[in-house]
């Protein structure tokens, strides 16, 4: 996603009410209060990185985990590459 994407997106749902926001549709209403804050935070932490774009994973931290381990144990999966399927899918020792 690029940087001007997070700035269009933070100011989109600046300008709605935070009510509005807690009812969007992918937001969590939890977070519909400090949304607007993170994305400032975000894009300024970007632009002071001189980042342009940034990934962003539909993937939780500990899939990442399992993948650093397969690969550090030497095996290589479609966990590895971030497709889906579950752990150990298509793999093969490398080593």
């Amino acid at each position: 996603m690029t940087i001007d994407t997070i700035r269009a997106l933070t100011a989109s749902l600046a300008s709605v009410p935070l009510a509005r926001r807690r009812e969007r549709a992918g937001l969590d209403p939890r977070r519909a209060d400090v949304i607007v804050a993170g994305g400032v935070v975000l894009t300024e932490a970007l632009a002071s990185l001189d980042a342009t774009t940034m990934l962003i994973s539909d993937r939780g931290v500990r899939w990442g985990l399992a993948a650093e381990l397969l690969e550090s144990a030497g095996v290589t999966s479609s966990l590895s590459v971030g497709a889906g399927g579950t752990i150990g899918e298509n793999s093969q020792k490398t080593r």
